[in-house]
Order: C-alpha cells, then structure tokens, then sequence
C-alpha cells in the first residue's frame, strides 16, 4: 500500500540513479518538487485569501459609505396642448448619500475580531500543511535511502551465497562435502 503512493515512486524513481552512479535528488530537492504541487498547501491557501477577502469586507463596513445614484427619463409627448402647455423632453435625477455606521453595542467591533482570528487561524493552517509536507516528504525520503541500502545488502548477501554454492559444488565433486550441503547452499541463495 505504501509503495504505491505516488510520492514513494518519484523518490524511488530519483533515487534509483545511485546505483548506476549518477547523482541523487538530494532532501531539499524533494521537499522543493512536492511543494510546487502540494494540494493540501494549495487549499489551505485557498482558504487563507478567502478569510483574507472576509477581514477587509468586514472592516469596509465600518467606514463612511458614499453612495450616489443618477437617474435620466424621457417623456414621450404626444398631446403636450391638453395638459396646458409644453412637458419637458427629459427629467434628470441625481441622489447623493453618506452614511456612517455607529456600533453602539460593540458588534462591528467583535464581528472585525473574528475575521482577524479566523485569518490568523488561516494563515497557521497554512504554514501546518507546509510542515506536515515537509515531515512526510523528509520520513519518505529516508524510508526509500533505507530500502536502497537494504537492496545493497541483499546484493551482497546474494553474492556471497553465489560463492558460498559455487565453493560447496567444487568441494562436492572432490568427495569432500555430501550433496545435502549444495542443496542447502542453493536454496539460501534461491532464499
């Protein structure tokens, strides 16, 4: 199961040139490539602008709101003579209001708070998913050195079986050792 999480094949995949000599993908190359793409680091950033977006949204309530409004209508005239004398063509309006909210109980105050704690919180997911990446990548890391090295014994305990079998049927055929004993070799090394 673990060796088929994806993260496991590419760092078995740059870690496997050591055998043929070729230089390594060193930890901090490995932390640098899974941090590109991390999707738990991409979405907790997500989340930080979104709570980011909510604190400047609630703290724009606070200030002075200018709001203005223009309106423009034309009057169709058809019979201007019946109403006593010519309407206007046009009628233009234009409304201008400010306001300002007072928080008098303090809930603007507290709402403003929230935001900022819920960006802070953010933020600390944020920087914990970019942690957590870092540990997993670095224990991967060491597990797939460990497995190389573990390779490289089980290479060398295969050689030396080859030579342990290789010296018993030597000795076999100059009487010195019963055929037991080279069945015995060569199932270590079939082992």
């Amino acid at each position: 199961e673990q060796l088929l999480n994806p993260l496991y094949l590419i760092l078995f995949a740059f870690a496997m040139p050591l055998q043929q000599g070729e230089p390594v993908l060193t930890l901090d190359e490995a932390i640098s490539i899974a941090s590109k793409d991390a999707f738990a680091v991409r979405t907790s950033q997500v989340a930080a602008k979104k709570a980011d977006d909510l604190m400047e949204q609630t703290k724009s309530t606070q200030g002075l709101n200018v709001n203005l409004s223009g309106a423009v209508s034309a009057i169709n005239r058809r019979d201007a003579t019946s109403f006593g004398g010519p309407l206007p063509n046009l009628t233009k309006t234009i409304q201008l209001a400010a306001t300002q909210q007072i928080d008098i109980s303090g809930a603007l105050r507290l709402a403003i708070d929230a935001t900022k704690l819920n960006k802070v919180a953010a933020d600390l997911a944020v920087e914990s998913e970019r942690v957590n990446l870092r540990s997993f990548v670095r224990s991967k890391y060491f597990t797939v050195a460990a497995l190389q090295e573990m390779t490289k014994v089980a290479d060398a305990d295969v050689n030396a079986a080859k030579e342990r079998l290789a010296k018993a049927k030597v000795r076999f055929d100059n009487d010195a050792i019963p055929k037991f004993d080279v069945i015995r070799f060569e199932t270590d090394l079939r082992r």
